[in-house]
């Protein structure tokens, strides 16, 4: 188990802050509660040199093999308006995938990678209608 994840598990019990350790190098945080999304996942992959972590949340929405050019189009309009998460088209599954990769220091990276949880998915709140309409348009 990495050191990052260690220092992060701490800081979150530290807070009662909900998590789930999936494997040796992942965390899992779940956030409830979303004007529009209502919930969603948000996995934390720590990378084994203790420096950087990827964020991802999968599965944000699903759509038909129809659609697939509008979800492409849809992303690019949030990444272009939305700084700190990226938005990309699964093509496995036909769903978007939410992303995040960050630099983090190993004193401070359970209050960093909060932040980082938060972000995306205030992000992923404000983003979702857009993909609605998308989706039934």
């Amino acid at each position: 188990m990495s050191l990052t994840l260690k220092m992060t598990a701490a800081y979150f019990d530290s807070i009662n802050y909900k998590y789930q350790v999936v494997d040796e190098n992942v965390m899992r945080v779940g956030i409830s509660g979303l004007s529009n999304k209502g919930r969603m996942d948000v996995f934390l992959i720590f990378d084994p040199n203790d420096r950087t972590v990827g964020l991802r949340s999968h599965d944000y929405c699903a759509f038909s093999e129809s659609k697939k050019p509008a979800m492409y189009e849809i992303c690019s309009k949030m990444n272009e308006e939305f700084r700190w998460v990226k938005f990309y088209v699964d093509e496995r599954d036909c769903t978007v995938t939410l992303g995040d990769d960050a630099v983090v220091q190993v004193d401070s990276c359970g209050e960093e990678l909060l932040e980082l949880v938060s972000r995306m998915c205030n992000i992923a709140d404000d983003a979702y209608p857009n993909f609605m309409k998308a989706i039934w348009a």
